[in-house]
């Protein structure tokens, strides 16, 4: 029975840290090890994480369905026709703006973003202890992540403004043109894809290190700095197999539905366990892949400090 953190010498994942950041091992090999090791031990909140996660995704996609027949409007739009090109664009920046004012979408979607990061944390601070073979409890690494919840919410409005922002500059430039409005979008793009790509251990950093949200950010930024390629690329790999699993699902629930036809209950009840199970699987797998890079960037920080340091 799990009870308060407290280290084991000796256990059956004694040596998965050090496998994490071997240099021989691949870190894609290294994070399935660590997700297959801890699975037990993450289920429980997988299955918690996947349920509050749908039900608030669920609430917040019911409060902005209303606009969805405005957005849809814009598909209409003839491309070859560039004065209406541009026209949609700034219709879509302008009411894209709208919705990030509206108190109802930032609430909504602001609490199911914590909710998924709330897990992902207690999911991080379980396959950590897996992979130092420390005890645990499900009340203990719950409890470390709601009282990260202060810090999470700090970073997320930093995202959030950061985003809002760039929001602003595309709506600022509909005005100028469609080869403006095209290069800012792109470098816009661009901009957020390099900056998410430095910031993305952030989360782990809060929990492996104690660390507010400045300071995971900063810890993150360190150590992605001459690996952003690399980092990023590997942590593209668990959002592939989530959306494999996510059409699976999706497949198998419109094929179920085929097969109980005029049941429309049974083919809801259908769809929505297969989502339970493709959710409960896949929502480890970014804290594992993390984990694992994060292992990696801090073995080759400490390596490089230390040939450093014998250098001189």
């Amino acid at each position: 029975m799990d009870g308060p953190a407290s280290r084991s010498p000796r256990s059956s994942h004694s040596s998965l840290r050090s496998a994490a950041i071997a240099p021989a091992d691949g870190l894609l090999g290294a994070a399935c090890r660590l997700y297959t090791a801890s699975f037990l031990r993450c289920l429980p909140l997988a299955l918690l994480g996947t349920l509050a996660s749908t039900a608030a995704a669920a609430f917040a996609s019911a409060r902005v369905s209303a606009l969805s027949g405005r957005f849809s409007a814009l598909l209409h739009v003839d491309l070859s026709a560039p004065d209406q090109l541009i026209t949609a664009y700034g219709q879509a920046v302008t009411r894209a703006h709208a919705l990030l004012r509206s108190p109802a979408v930032w609430v909504s979607y602001a609490g199911a973003a914590l909710i998924v990061l709330v897990f992902h944390g207690a999911l991080i601070a379980r396959q950590d202890a897996v992979a130092h073979a420390r005890a645990d409890s499900l009340g203990t690494v719950l409890g470390a992540a709601l009282r990260r919840l202060p810090d999470i919410v700090l970073a997320l409005v930093i995202f959030a403004a950061a985003a809002a922002a760039g929001v602003l500059a595309l709506q600022a430039a509909s005005v100028a043109g469609l080869a403006v409005l095209t290069l800012l979008g792109l470098a816009v793009t661009l901009l957020a894809v390099w900056l998410w790509g430095r910031l993305q251990l952030w989360l782990v950093a809060m929990f492996t290190e104690d660390v507010g949200a400045l300071g995971a950010m900063g810890r993150s930024w360190m150590l992605v700095r001459g690996h952003w390629l690399r980092a990023s690329a590997l942590t593209t790999v668990p959002y592939l197999v989530i959306f494999v699993f996510s059409s699976a699902a999706d497949a198998a629930a419109g094929a179920a539905a085929g097969l109980v036809s005029g049941d429309a209950s049974t083919s809801s009840m259908l769809a929505a366990v297969l989502s339970l199970v493709s959710g409960t699987l896949t929502l480890p797998m970014l804290p594992a892949v993390w984990l694992a890079l994060y292992y990696r960037l801090c073995d080759a920080g400490a390596s490089g400090a230390g040939s450093s340091a014998a250098g001189k």
